[in-house]
C-alpha cells in the first residue's frame, strides 16, 4: 500500500466505437486509450484479517510525507485522513485507533452534523484521522448546510437516490464552493459570509419568481348526465342523441392562481424541517476575523485530504456515494471483507467508486469521410 501511493503504476483505459459501412460491406473499428494513475486501491482480506489494522498502519507510516501539504487553489490540503465507515462500525473504529496507536494518531469521530460543529478548521488541520459515520452524508441537514457555505446559487434537497437534478446540483455546489474557498483564504470571512448573504438573496428572489400551484390536478369520475338533463345545455351541447359529452367552454376554472406569488424563503438556509441558522460558522466572529481557520463546522468538501478511505464499500449508494465522491484525497482507498464478485458489473463498481475524479466517457473518434471521386 505504502507503494501504491508512492509510486503508483498507471494502468491503461480503454474505449472502442464500432460502425457499419453497408455500402462497402465494411465493419470500422476505432479504440481510444490513455493512462490513468490512481493512489491508492482495494484492500479485500477476509473478515477479521485486520483491514483496519493494516491501514492504521499505512497512515503511521506515511505521517511524515503526507505533511508535506501540496499546494491547492479551490480547497484547503490537509494531513488528516478521512475515514468514511457505516454508522453500525463507527464506535469500532475509534476502539480500533485507540488499541493500535493509542495518542500515537489524533483522531476525530463525527457521528452527525451536530458534532461537526464542534470542531473548527484548525482541529482539521491539526488531526490525523477523521472518523465519519456514513449517514451524514445523507442526512437531510448535511447538503443544505453544503450548498449554504458555498454561497451556491442553487439549494439541494437531499435525495436518497441521487437523481440527475440532484446531482446536478451538487456539482454546482462544488464549483460555488472552490470559489468560497478562495475567497475566505483570500480576503477573509468578511467576503466569504457577504458571499453568503447575496446567494440567500438571489436564491430567495428566484423562488419567489415561481408560479405555485397549490394543489394537484387530478382526474375525477363524473356520472354520466341523463339525456333530459338541462345541464346538457349549460354546457354548450345541442339537443341531439350523441352520446358524448361536450367539454365545458369555460377554461378559467383551474386550481392556478394567476396572480398567486411563491412566499419569499426565510433569510436563512432552505424551506423544510431542517433550516440553516444565520450563521453557525462564526463567521462574524471577531476571532474569525482575526483568523479564518477559527470558524465552526466546515463543510468535510472544502478540505483536500491526505486520503480518502471507505469501509465496507459494498454497504454505500444513493446520495451516500455522492458524498463521498464529493471529498477529496490525494489517494483513495476503499475496503471490503465480502466484496462482491458475482459478475463483471460488480467488479467494476470498485473503479466507480474508487475514482476520485467523475468518470468521464473518451471522446469518440470522428468517422472519416471519404473523398468524392
Amino acid at each position: 500500500m505504502i507503494e501504491q501511493e508512492a509510486s503508483p503504476r498507471p494502468w491503461v483505459e480503454e474505449e472502442v466505437a464500432e460502425a457499419l459501412l453497408p455500402q462497402l460491406g465494411w465493419q470500422a473499428e476505432a479504440k481510444a486509450t490513455r493512462e490513468v494513475v490512481i493512489r491508492g486501491g482495494v484492500l479485500a482480506d477476509a473478515v477479521g484479517y485486520g483491514k483496519t489494522c493494516i491501514t492504521l498502519a499505512l497512515i503511521a507510516a506515511r505521517r511524515k510525507h503526507d505533511a508535506n501539504l501540496p499546494k491547492s487553489a479551490d480547497r484547503i490540503p490537509l494531513k488528516a485522513t478521512l475515514v468514511v465507515v457505516p454508522k453500525h462500525l463507527f464506535g469500532q473504529w475509534g476502539t480500533e485507533v485507540q488499541k493500535f496507536a493509542g495518542s500515537g494518531l489524533k483522531c476525530i469521530a463525527i457521528s452527525d452534523v451536530a458534532k461537526l460543529k464542534q470542531y473548527s478548521l484548525a482541529d482539521f488541520q491539526d488531526a490525523d484521522v477523521v472518523i465519519i459515520a456514513q449517514s451524514i452524508l445523507s442526512s437531510p441537514r448535511f447538503w443544505p448546510y453544503t450548498a449554504d457555505f458555498a454561497a451556491s446559487h442553487v439549494d439541494i434537497k437531499t435525495d436518497d437516490k441521487a437523481g440527475r437534478y440532484f446531482r446536478h446540483c451538487v456539482a454546482e455546489t462544488m464549483d460555488a464552493l472552490g470559489t468560497q474557498v478562495k475567497r475566505l483564504v483570500n480576503e477573509g470571512s468578511k467576503a466569504a459570509y457577504e458571499a453568503i448573504q447575496t446567494a440567500r438573496k438571489n436564491r430567495r428572489n428566484v423562488s419567489a419568481d415561481e408560479e405555485f400551484i397549490p394543489l394537484t390536478r387530478k382526474m375525477k369520475v363524473r356520472p354520466p348526465l341523463a339525456r333530459s338533463d338541462p345541464s346538457r345545455l349549460a354546457l354548450g351541447r345541442s339537443t341531439d342523441s350523441s352520446p358524448s359529452l361536450a367539454r365545458p367552454q369555460n377554461k378559467q376554472s383551474k386550481v392556478v392562481d394567476p396572480n398567486f406569488k411563491a412566499p419569499p424563503k426565510p433569510d436563512v438556509g432552505r424551506q423544510g424541517k431542517e433550516q440553516i441558522e444565520a450563521d453557525p460558522w462564526g463567521l462574524r466572529d471577531q476571532s474569525v476575523r482575526r483568523d479564518w481557520t477559527e470558524l465552526q463546522g466546515p463543510p468535510l468538501a472544502m478540505f483536500l485530504w491526505a486520503r480518502v478511505v471507505l469501509d465496507e464499500f459494498s454497504y454505500i449508494d444513493g446520495a451516500d456515494l455522492v458524498g463521498f465522491h464529493t471529498c477529496q484525497g490525494r489517494s483513495r482507498w476503499i475496503l471490503s471483507g465480502t466484496p462482491p464478485l458475482s459478475d463483471f458489473s460488480q467488479v467494476k463498481s470498485y473503479v466507480l467508486v474508487s475514482l476520485s475524479r467523475p468518470r468521464r466517457p473518451l471522446p469518440r473518434p470522428r468517422r472519416a469521410r471519404s473523398p468524392r471521386g
